[in-house]
């Protein structure tokens, strides 16, 4: 929830003195019969546990709370006193903010349907191949540990190629809507699906934020109202302590140009300043909606360093966020005017997008395309590949077409299907065309191989 609240405190309209009621009547049937019950939204600073926002319980068991000034429009959820305890659907999934538009002596009527803390736990939406790296993964340059996340390529396990990288911020919200606190981005299911299309994909890293230190980890500079002032520590972290890690554990491209960072909000911020600070490592980065309206120390900052000429940044904003987009256009200025590379950088404004989960993640695959749209390859032996093999349509029926590298004027081609059975093998071919009528219904994975390079692809037949 917090990274989709950092802002709506600059969209604050005028604020109208006529009292509303807002009137709970009903609440999930796994709430607690004395739990609080808060209001949170533009009216108070997005305060989750404020008590001039409780709901008072009545004997018929609804609640109410009375506001006598608030922002038109109105926009709130309602907590138990945290953002870890805020409401949800039927299973605890998230759920958009409420927004209303009431008027003098209005009583809103709502109910209650979940939490989020409180959901079965029994459903996820994550991919098969995206699992914990470590529950407690120890932080040394902030004295502290996180859950650390990976997502592992669809084809990770049967090749023995090597992976670009990408650290990503808000790991609870990249890969599952049951673990997340303002819905996910579908990192999993938009790489799986570019994977599924022949295209290459990356190894995630998710790195979870600790609520009460997001802000303080997610600024590298401080501020006397918000805070800030850890960031340095946790990029080291990053750098020094969990990248030797996975590229110790994992098959990954540890140069700048196969590296990655990239967030949301805060976690847009703190990925610029990492970028910046240490092209060296991180020669990509995906700048989200960046916090530059609270922490506009990054424009000094991107004055005063030296800036590499290989190094890639994907700015985006949205309208819905003004404060942000016009900084962001203010940030790209400002890089442009002092060296940047303009075919590195790439801003860009949705006039639609709003300060959360569902714009950023509708921009993922865009981000990830540019960032890597020249750089991601297979490398294998030291043999380069511009491109790999592409097949179509997927799925398809009759006949499999082909497309094959120009590189690569012959190669052998096996496929089988997921229990092992070989329907189809050649050791010398070069056509672009399969027959497969008479192959079932199902999956099936095509293995192609070119002296020491291989390539594994998903296909599946109707």
């Amino acid at each position: 929830m917090r990274a989709i609240l950092s802002f709506s405190f600059f969209l604050f309209s005028g604020m109208l003195f006529s009292q509303i009621t807002v009137k709970i009547t009903s609440v999930s049937s796994n709430t607690l019969s004395n739990d609080p019950i808060y209001l949170a939204g533009n009216v108070n600073n997005w305060n989750p546990g404020n008590d001039s926002f409780k709901f008072t319980k009545q004997a018929n068991s609804t609640y109410l709370l009375r506001l006598n000034s608030f922002p038109n429009p109105l926009e709130y959820k309602i907590t138990r006193g945290s953002w870890a305890t805020v409401e949800g659907n039927e299973r605890g999934q998230y759920i958009s903010n409420r927004k209303s538009t009431p008027s003098k002596g209005d009583t809103i009527f709502i109910t209650v349907k979940g939490w989020e803390d409180l959901g079965s736990g029994s459903w996820s939406t994550a991919s098969p191949n995206v699992s914990v790296l470590q529950s407690n993964f120890w932080m040394p340059q902030l004295k502290r540990s996180r859950k650390i996340w990976v997502y592992l390529p669809p084809d990770y396990t049967n090749s023995t190629k090597k992976y670009p990288v990408i650290y990503m911020h808000d790991g609870q919200n990249l890969f599952d809507d049951a673990i997340s606190f303002s819905g996910e981005w579908k990192v999993d299911e938009t790489l799986d699906a570019m994977h599924n299309q022949g295209k290459k994909v990356a190894i995630v890293i998710g790195i979870e934020n600790e609520g009460s230190q997001r802000i303080n980890e997610y600024s590298p500079w401080f501020d006397s109202q918000y805070g800030g002032g850890d960031g340095e520590a946790y990029i080291s972290f990053i750098k020094n302590t969990l990248k030797p890690f996975v590229d110790n554990t994992y098959r990954t491209f540890t140069e700048p140009d196969q590296t990655a960072i990239g967030g949301s909000s805060m976690g847009g911020l703190i990925s610029f300043y990492a970028a910046l600070k240490y092209p060296e490592t991180f020669g990509k980065s995906a700048v989200f909606s960046p916090s530059f309206p609270i922490f506009n120390q990054a424009y000094p900052f991107a004055s005063s360093v030296s800036f590499s000429s290989n190094s890639r940044m994907y700015l985006l904003a949205g309208g819905g966020e003004a404060s942000i987009s016009a900084g962001s256009q203010k940030m790209n200025k400002q890089m442009l005017d002092s060296g940047f590379n303009a075919n590195n950088l790439n801003l860009k404004i949705v006039s639609s997008g709003s300060h959360n989960e569902a714009f950023w993640s509708s921009e993922f695959k865009a981000a990830f395309v540019w960032l890597f749209n020249e750089t991601i390859a297979d490398i294998q032996n030291n043999m380069y590949l511009e491109d790999s093999f592409r097949i179509w349509p997927n799925p398809g029926n009759n006949l499999i077409h082909i497309a094959c590298p120009e590189k690569l004027k012959d190669f052998s081609l096996e496929i089988i299907t997921p229990n092992g059975q070989i329907v189809y093998k050649n050791e010398s071919i070069n056509t672009n065309t399969i027959e497969s009528e008479n192959w079932p219904q199902g999956i099936y994975f095509l293995n192609f191989k070119s002296g020491s390079f291989s390539q594994k692809i998903r296909w599946v037949k109707n």
